[in-house]
């Protein structure tokens, strides 16, 4: 799983968290007290969590949350998307909840959703027995082509998480056919307005659709051309006029600068660094725009002046849920300064 599949998952569970426990997991959900509020805890458990041995084709988060009761209320979530069958799974989901509650000292509760192809594959607990001592985990796990023969509930929810389901499903149906892909992408992006979506939500949503359900750029260019159309109809942008052409302009920029530097290496790796620092930056500078509005020219300075893809991971990290713009130009210009 690289960074264009895991993205949506990341970012996906990081805003609808509450909303994928009452989809999938609505007994879990009613003892969960998400007035409180919750916490995405990325960066730490970067630095807890082993790297993957097998290749990264999961997606780890960790969430510090409250449950509705009593003195034990604080909780730590651990959650695996899984995207390929992978022998050792409930052993690696254990060794991570042991990590996390020797990190922590907390309460930890583990949960993976399973996204492969394969139906038989419904891993659930690992044991471990030894001269009469042993250990259980037992974990809750969502599968989601239980969800195949849903899509007309899913399509009818007023669940947000219901439209990443329905993405996923189809992408992985369409796999070789771009031209149906196509025409379920459009039908999804349609139907959000049928839902009773708030336009921050309908937007959120957008974004989400359009990352899962990658087309080639000829059809992505008629989606384009639908997608005006729609916002013409409607009288309501979704993020085309924001976050495309955002997203171009950081490509075309990073693009351009790992053009130049390849030549001057002779190396093609340049131009591939490149092209990842222009989609980061993209995507900076449409989380800026989306939540704060436009991105000034000492904005576009900052941004093109951070040359490391790990800083510019965690500036889009930042900019996702800071609470004002100056806390994201305060990041950008410490990692300018010398985090860079």
């Amino acid at each position: 799983m690289n960074d264009e599949s895991d993205g949506p998952w990341k970012e996906g569970l990081d805003v609808l968290l509450p909303s994928f426990f009452a989809l999938c997991l609505p007994a879990v959900d009613e003892k969960m007290d998400w007035q409180r509020g919750y916490r995405a805890l990325d960066g730490e458990l970067r630095k807890i969590l082993p790297k993957s041995k097998t290749g990264k084709r999961h997606v780890d988060r960790l969430y510090q949350a409250w449950l509705r009761n009593g003195a034990e209320a604080k909780i730590f979530i651990h959650m695996e998307v899984q995207s390929q069958q992978e022998k050792n799974f409930p052993g690696r989901m254990m060794d991570y909840r042991c990590v996390l509650r020797l990190a922590y000292g907390a309460s930890i509760a583990s949960f993976a959703i399973l996204a492969e192809d394969r139906a038989n594959w419904r891993p659930t607990e690992h044991e471990e027995t030894l001269l009469g001592s042993s250990l259980k985990l037992t974990m809750q796990t969502v599968k989601l082509l239980d969800f195949a023969n849903r899509i007309d509930e899913l399509e009818a929810s007023t669940n947000p998480f219901a439209s990443v389901i329905l993405a996923h499903l189809k992408t992985q149906a369409t796999k070789h056919d771009p031209e149906t892909r196509f025409v379920w992408k459009m039908r999804f992006i349609r139907n959000l307005y049928e839902r009773g979506f708030s336009a921050d939500q309908v937007r959120q949503l957008f974004r989400l659709i359009d990352w899962i359900m990658r087309l080639p750029a000829e059809l992505d260019e008629k989606v384009d051309g639908e997608v005006e159309k729609i916002e013409k109809e409607k009288v309501m942008p979704f993020v085309t006029g924001i976050e495309r052409r955002a997203e171009k302009r950081g490509m075309e920029r990073g693009e351009k600068l790992g053009e130049q530097r390849g030549e001057q290496r002779g190396e093609q790796r340049g131009e591939q660094r490149g092209e990842q620092r222009g989609k980061l930056r993209g995507r900076i500078h449409t989380a800026i725009e989306l939540r704060f509005g436009k991105v000034t020219s000492q904005d576009d300075a900052l941004i093109d002046r951070i040359t490391d893809l790990a800083e510019l991971d965690r500036i889009f990290e930042i900019a996702k849920h800071a609470a004002s713009i100056t806390e994201v130009r305060k990041a950008m210009k410490q990692s300018v300064a010398g985090k860079n």
